[in-house]
């Protein structure tokens, strides 16, 4: 998987325009020819993929409304089926979390969520797809913190971090 987003005559000829890496693995091979957004991030059952999946749904959102995303960490097993299952069910392309794994599994039978980014969609879900229901705040005491985004591209000449939010903002 990782190394099919280092092709750019692939990327290019499947018309891909957008690239989420959820992985601290790859950098941006092609920042010049594609949008790329980074999610740093491990696969440990402990990190934390709920903080991002709206995040990394408008991110698909934008890119298939100018071509094609491709999705990728590092085999393809476990963090970004995660990112496409959130990005299904935000999206209502399927209804439930199991619907959706069942989507992914007619493309990529060999799909596994580890135990910790599963019970995130599942919570995620249940509670409605509100990253500040009491469900989530309850979750996020038990694993990390939300990790670091970049975004790299075209549309982003210079790299943009996205900043984390200060604990005591008032806005809602």
């Amino acid at each position: 998987m990782g190394s099919a987003c280092m092709d750019r005559d692939i990327l290019q000829d499947n018309k891909i325009t957008h690239i989420l890496t959820v992985s601290d693995e790859f950098p941006p091979a092609h920042p010049k020819h594609f949008d790329y957004m980074v999610v740093h991030i491990s696969d440990e059952p402990r990190s934390n993929l709920i903080q991002v999946f709206h995040e990394t749904t408008r991110f698909i959102e934008e890119g298939r409304k100018n071509g094609n995303v491709f999705i990728h960490c590092a085999a393809g097993i476990s963090r970004s089926p995660t990112v496409t299952l959130a990005y299904l069910l935000l999206s209502k392309l399927a209804n439930s979390p199991e619907e959706a794994i069942e989507l992914i599994k007619k493309s990529r039978y060999f799909v596994s969520p580890n135990s910790g980014f599963w019970k995130q969609i599942q919570i995620f879900y249940n509670a409605g797809f509100d990253d500040t229901h009491q469900l989530v705040a309850n979750h996020l005491k038990s694993i990390l913190p939300k990790p670091k985004i970049t975004y790299h591209g075209k549309n982003y000449p210079e790299i943009v971090e996205v900043k984390e939010e200060e604990e005591d903002d008032d806005s809602e």
